[in-house]
């Protein structure tokens, strides 16, 4: 047995890699699964992820900063202080128009990208004829449950008979099955390699507190914006996990047993959490700007949801129609 095992695999740069003849062996046996199991995973299959998680986490955060500066803009029309009555969070929103319509662009490209790195995870776990990367049912139970989430909230764009919020709901559920997932990627795992994942759990596990602090209080902008945070720590952590564990060629390959390279993985995150900072500034900035420069009625058409004016409404002169009434934006 420990043999077959030892053929089973070979040593590359410090990393199992099965033998091409293994299968053909008849396949994998206990010891060389678990071989596997230990150390999965390519460079890709980091930086990918962590692309799609800053691709909506960079579209969320326009799009959340955006609903809020055009509510404190409307407020400020009306004569208020309190930029609440005009906003509220949702999950996901149009990119064009920054609030929900009847349909979200980010939600039916959420379900693409999910469905397509599903599918990739099942091919890439696939060798010889045999599904033998097991760790791949992690990445597939993550990218199914995300997806999940992007359907639900087509489903209730689309009026379907489903609670409201329940779009929320699953997004939380994804993120406790992804933190999960990813507390069972740390056992077994060398030193580096396990603190790697820590550090992104506690990233997600602080998604889900930001996510329900936005479900509880769905007016303040600032939950929302601590989700959408934590998502690209996230997407920056993926990507940086992917070239401190299987850094390409042309880079050095880190040490677990180095004391002053595992004392620099928390320097990198935190690096991480500052580029995600200057980052949201300076969305915020370009947003602002572009708000700043919209005249009254643009801002009523965008806040506008009825015909019928609101208790508090701004009027336009020239129609005499409402210019922003109090109506909640609905999918």
């Amino acid at each position: 047995m420990e043999e077959q095992a030892a053929v089973d695999f070979v040593h590359e740069n410090g990393q199992h890699v099965m033998d091409p003849g293994a299968i053909e062996r008849g396949g994998l046996n206990h010891s060389a699964l678990e071989a596997l199991l230990l150390d999965p995973g390519t460079l890709g299959g980091h930086v990918i992820p962590g692309l799609m998680l800053l691709l909506f986490g960079f579209l969320w955060t326009f799009n959340i900063l955006y609903k809020y500066h055009v509510a404190r803009k409307g407020a400020i029309l009306l004569g208020r202080s309190n930029y609440t009555l005009h906003y509220r969070s949702r999950l996901f929103s149009t990119h064009h128009t920054g609030h929900c319509t009847n349909s979200s662009v980010e939600a039916y490209v959420m379900v693409i990208c999910t469905t397509l790195g599903f599918i990739g995870e099942i091919i890439m776990g696939f060798s010889g004829g045999e599904f033998v990367v097991i760790s791949n049912t992690h990445h597939m139970c993550m990218y199914f449950f995300y997806g999940l989430t992007a359907l639900t909230h087509i489903l209730m764009c689309r009026k379907h008979p489903i609670p409201a919020d329940s779009d929320y709901a699953m997004f939380i559920v994804a993120c406790i099955v992804k933190a999960l997932l990813f507390q069972g990627h740390v056992n077994g795992r060398e030193p580096i390699n396990a603190q790697v994942h820590m550090f992104l759990v506690y990233a997600i596990l602080l998604t889900t507190m930001f996510t329900l602090m936005e479900l509880a209080a769905p007016r303040n902008v600032l939950p929302s914006l601590g989700r959408t945070f934590c998502i690209l720590v996230q997407g920056y952590w993926f990507c940086t996990a992917g070239f401190i564990l299987y850094p390409p060629s042309f880079m050095p390959t880190w040490d677990d047993h180095n004391r002053a390279q595992m004392a620099l993985l928390p320097t990198l995150f935190v690096v991480n959490i500052a580029v995600t900072c200057v980052s949201a500034l300076a969305i915020n900035y370009v947003v602002a700007s572009r708000v700043n420069s919209i005249n009254a009625q643009t801002i009523s058409r965008i806040l506008n949801n009825s015909e019928k004016r609101g208790p508090h409404t701004l009027l336009n002169n020239e129609t005499g129609k409402p210019l922003i009434s109090d109506s909640d934006c609905e999918c």
